[in-house]
């Protein structure tokens, strides 16, 4: 059975969520270019001991946008803010992955000690930046991106390659009907979801990411402990990478790695990453 999707206005803009499960408050933003169902094999099992609040982040999933929306990191914070105001929610946790990732490090600062536990699957490091930005940027510049994804040839050898979705999976398997239906198609077959997610990546400041480890930066406000779960085989943020950055964040608490697994350890190996989170969040 679905759960109902929700809709909270914001400046210029709509955020999409769902909330199931009851208990502490998780609250789990996807990354860049996916949206909230990515987290559909984790959630069923996290809602047996927690209200998990499933958002699209604007520019992502069913969120919706115009065009005066503010697509930067400090405005979809703001936009998150909202949402948990609405909702009354005082204390959470917060957990994401890749460009999400970078947006709630940059919500757990600001917030102070109303976030519980920040869990970061991999995420954007300062100072690097992922294989083939340049590329996706100019992919998701036109609807003219669009059209030339969306063919046999296309589908066939780029999409599941190292250029796209060959980078988040150790095992192609994984790119099944399913997750085809959710975070392909879209894109193919949705003009507008298409802009949103060209929108959403060119408001992203990788820039502003790389001064998170200033001295007085993004990492050093996290007053939240921060655990960490990371694909093995990630070439996105290589694993040597994430345990680097780890150490530039005070609050740093744990690392767990997850064999066999890439930029999507929640849909490689989802029974691995429950249990490492619940472990983070010190529930049997």
């Amino acid at each position: 059975m679905e759960n109902k999707t929700y809709f909270h206005k914001v400046e210029n803009g709509e955020i999409a969520y769902e909330v199931t499960g009851e208990g502490p408050v998780l609250v789990f933003l996807p990354g860049w270019p996916f949206n909230r169902h990515t987290y559909r094999k984790i959630i069923p099992k996290l809602a047996l001991n927690f209200t998990c609040v499933n958002i699209d982040t604007i520019g992502l999933g069913e969120s919706t946008w115009d065009v005066d929306t503010d697509f930067s990191i400090s405005s979809q914070v703001r936009y998150v803010k909202s949402l948990l105001n609405k909702l009354e929610v005082t204390n959470y946790n917060l957990i994401s992955f890749d460009s999400g990732g970078a947006i709630v490090r940059a919500l757990a600062a600001s917030e102070g000690r109303s976030v519980n536990h920040l869990i970061l699957l991999n995420t954007d490091i300062p100072g690097e930046r992922p294989p083939w930005l340049a590329l996706y940027k100019l992919i998701f510049q036109s609807q003219l991106g669009r059209r030339l994804m969306n063919n046999r040839f296309a589908e066939t050898f780029v999409i599941p390659s190292n250029l796209m979705l060959g980078l988040c999976f150790d095992d192609l398997s994984a790119i099944d009907d399913e997750f085809k239906q959710l975070f392909v198609k879209p894109m193919h077959t949705n003009p507008v979801y298409f802009e949103g997610l060209g929108r959403y990546l060119r408001g992203f400041s990788y820039r502003e990411v790389d001064h998170f480890n200033d001295p007085k930066g993004v990492h050093q406000q996290i007053a939240a402990p921060v655990s960490m779960i990371w694909g093995e085989n990630d070439q996105t943020f290589p694993l040597p990478s994430g345990l680097a950055m780890s150490k530039n964040i005070p609050s740093f608490k744990e690392f767990h790695v997850i064999p066999r697994s890439k930029l999507l350890p929640h849909e490689e190996r989802p029974g691995s990453v429950v249990e490492k989170m619940y472990k983070c969040l010190q529930i049997d």
